[in-house]
């Protein structure tokens, strides 16, 4: 279980997941962006910038909502692996600044008239909903934080009850045990059960 945790919490592990789930929710939910190139761009440029584009540009409010929400879901992995808003807030962001990375680095080169006409627009996008995340990923990691700490102690509780309940003490020499033996290891003495439950 050790081991398998020490892989999960691997930043190439969480960013493949990431990365899946955001691919599948952006599937499923059929998000598409229409972007416009400069002339002669050939297709296989135009296929690779508009999939990058769809995982971080939005044109309406209501692609806004959803992607937004797509991002806030898988956010939520490194906050449930970690639960440190540190870590799972630096996680995201290199999640969230990889295709973006690319995506302006492609577009700019092979669509560049375009690019200047929509980089004011794209880069307001990309600082909104980076903060978006910063905001959603501290919250969140804190969240489950003090879930976790709050079972944690609920646990500890239990389980202290427990142990005070099946502690005994032999009748006739006074050792204490922390559960409730049919003989004392020490005097060699049965204790009868309805002893045991009364002590």
């Amino acid at each position: 279980m050790n081991k398998l945790r020490v892989i999960l919490e691997k930043k190439i592990v969480i960013f493949i997941m990431q990365f899946s789930f955001l691919s599948l929710l952006l599937q499923v939910g059929d998000y598409h962006v229409n972007l416009l190139f400069d002339e002669g761009i050939i297709e296989v440029r135009r296929t690779i910038i508009s999939f990058l584009g769809r995982l971080i540009i939005y044109q309406t409010h209501h692609d806004f909502l959803f992607l937004n929400a797509c991002w806030m879901f898988i956010s939520l992995i490194p906050s449930l692996l970690y639960l440190d808003y540190k870590k799972a807030t630096s996680m995201n962001l290199t999640t969230f600044f990889i295709p973006n990375f690319f995506f302006y680095i492609f577009f700019s080169r092979y669509s560049p008239d375009y690019f200047s006409m929509y980089f004011t627009k794209f880069f307001l996008q990309t600082i909104i909903m980076g903060l978006i995340i910063i905001s959603f990923s501290i919250a969140s990691a804190l969240v489950l934080l003090k879930i976790k700490n709050f079972f944690a102690t609920t646990w500890r509780k239990e389980a202290n009850k427990v142990e005070l309940n099946i502690q005994s003490k032999c009748p006739y020499c006074g050792t204490e045990f922390q559960s409730m033996p049919k003989i004392c290891y020490n005097c060699s003495k049965e204790l009868k059960e309805e002893v045991r439950e009364h002590e």
